[in-house]
């Protein structure tokens, strides 16, 4: 039993009026637990739902006591969760995933073609036409461009809308249907070397030693100078050849101009190869 004292003391604390005598039954309040001769109130995390409590009861997953003295337990709101019981918060949801019921246990990730680039988001956003998700950890936090398509000016067209870029269709195709743009906002590169064919925005200038007939086409690689200087040369000697013998020149009395003509352009094409290695 409670001594008199222990009693005006507990009368006291839960605002009985002055004077009054409080019964040993009805000594706490919901929201406090009897601690021995004393009235306590329960701490942030927990609560009492009844009166004359021994103890206080912890908040469960998905709820939360923020306050000293709760009498029961609230719902950790949409885009938040409460893993463990005993919260005297609920946690916003990470990026990569949301939420978009009370009283969550933990926050939904973000799968398929959808994303979110932000905490505490009560749901996850589709992915926009012509971008992929990049998936980490089983769940996605941003896109990337797909092929065929390059993301340019993010935040442009609105934060909220295209927080990485709006996806652009490339222009560019090889003969066999190939993209300039193969993805991750990367330019097509020959199979072998693996040399950069094209670059810029939309892939869509040749890099340098590459060339096209077209804007809608894929670069290729120029041909090599030495090609270029050979046909020069022969096109040269034929040239001087034609010249000779349309100025009325006899076989004999020509071909003894003939030869120093093909000297000259042989010339030219050794020195065209040699100005083209250095």
């Amino acid at each position: 039993p409670l001594s008199p004292e222990a009693r005006a003391d507990a009368a006291t604390l839960i605002g009985a009026p002055a004077g009054e005598v409080v019964s040993e039954a009805s000594l706490c309040p919901p929201g406090r637990y009897v601690d021995g001769d004393v009235c306590v109130q329960c701490s942030p995390g927990r609560y009492a739902p009844v009166g004359d409590m021994h103890h206080c009861e912890l908040a469960p997953a998905g709820h939360f006591a923020g306050e000293q003295g709760m009498t029961a337990p609230l719902l950790c709101p949409a885009a938040t969760y409460a893993e463990s019981d005993g919260s005297r918060e609920c946690t916003a949801c990470p990026v990569g995933r949301a939420n978009p019921s009370p009283g969550a246990r933990q926050c939904q990730a973000c799968l398929g073609a959808t994303f979110q680039s932000q905490p505490g988001q009560s749901a996850c956003r589709p992915v926009p036409v012509g971008a992929s998700p990049v998936v980490s950890n089983g769940t996605s936090a941003m896109y990337r461009a797909s092929y065929g398509y390059f993301l340019l000016g993010a935040g442009s067209d609105g934060e909220e809308e295209y927080p990485f870029g709006r996806p652009y269709a490339c222009v560019g195709r090889g003969a066999d249907g190939e993209s300039a743009c193969v993805g991750f906002n990367q330019c097509v590169r020959t199979p072998v070397e693996r040399t950069l064919m094209m670059e810029g925005e939309l892939c869509g200038a040749c890099a340098e030693g590459f060339t096209r007939r077209s804007p809608t086409e894929v670069c290729e690689e120029c041909p090599a100078v030495t090609h270029v200087m050979d046909l020069v040369g022969i096109s040269m000697m034929v040239l001087c050849i034609l010249v000779l013998y349309g100025a009325g020149a006899t076989p004999d009395s020509g071909s003894s101009l003939v030869i120093p003509a093909l000297r000259g352009g042989f010339t030219f094409v050794h020195m065209a190869q040699i100005a083209s290695e250095v």
